[in-house]
């Protein structure tokens, strides 16, 4: 909105007339900036909420390697590409790793074609494309992993979804500054934001997380109650009250 409004006289003073008497709900602090040109007031902010999820009923098969989760439809600025870069610089640095990209065919790329390109880059023996999964089938993939690597840069990106899942199955993120994604993951507590296309020392990051099993736990409890205290769908619903 902020663009649109600051393109011409005549959006702005559209968007002022529609603001004017209305009362403004957005999701972050950050987020709010998208209207402090239209908007003259505070706006109200509620993080959105989802449904928890019982993982304690779910069974999964003990696995051999630690799995870093890529989970969203394959669209390339929500960073599948970066993803594939990340895991290939991983393996250059001998990580013994597995790594698992969830999500849809787009009219960006279909996972065929991404399988082609993790054949081309050598990485088959180390990335599994599963395609969509939802449900039960979703959260066991939540459960399995290790860490969840979501590398947006997604134009639009706002509040995904994806990393409140990440946070209650208590998944350490490593994600970017977009949207409000800074106002989800604070550095070193819950996860690391990395500036889009700088990864220089993410194999640090990720060796440091699966290797200092005391700051493993310390994050993934801390991504637990984050989710548990401002994340949950009745939370949201009582805030929105």
């Amino acid at each position: 909105i902020n663009k649109k409004a600051a393109s011409s006289k005549g959006w702005l003073k559209y968007y002022e007339f529609v603001f004017k008497k209305a009362n403004v709900i957005c999701m972050s602090n950050i987020l709010s900036n998208d209207v402090k040109l239209i908007y003259a007031g505070k706006p109200f902010i509620i993080p959105y909420g989802v449904n928890p999820t019982n993982y304690i009923d779910i069974e999964i098969e003990p696995l051999s390697k630690p799995i870093i989760l890529y989970l969203s439809n394959l669209y390339i600025k929500k960073g599948v590409f970066d993803f594939i870069k990340i895991i290939k610089k991983l393996k250059e640095t001998s990580q013994n790793i597995e790594a698992w990209i969830v999500g849809n065919s787009t009219s960006d790329l279909s996972v065929e074609e991404l399988i082609t390109l993790i054949k081309k880059e050598g990485l088959m023996d180390t990335v599994k494309v599963l395609g969509p999964k939802y449900g039960e089938e979703k959260e066991k993939i939540f459960k399995s992993a290790s860490i969840f690597i979501f590398p947006t840069y997604w134009p639009n990106e706002a509040f995904p979804n994806v990393i409140l899942e990440a946070l209650e199955a208590g998944l350490p993120v490593i994600s970017t500054k977009e949207g409000c994604l800074a106002d989800q993951i604070k550095q070193g507590e819950n996860g690391f934001l990395l500036p889009h296309n700088e990864y220089d020392g993410i194999d640090k990051k990720v060796s440091m997380l699966l290797f200092d099993k005391q700051l493993y736990k310390k994050v993934s409890v801390n991504n637990k109650i984050t989710f548990q205290t401002n994340y949950t769908l009745s939370i949201f619903e009582n805030n929105l009250l």
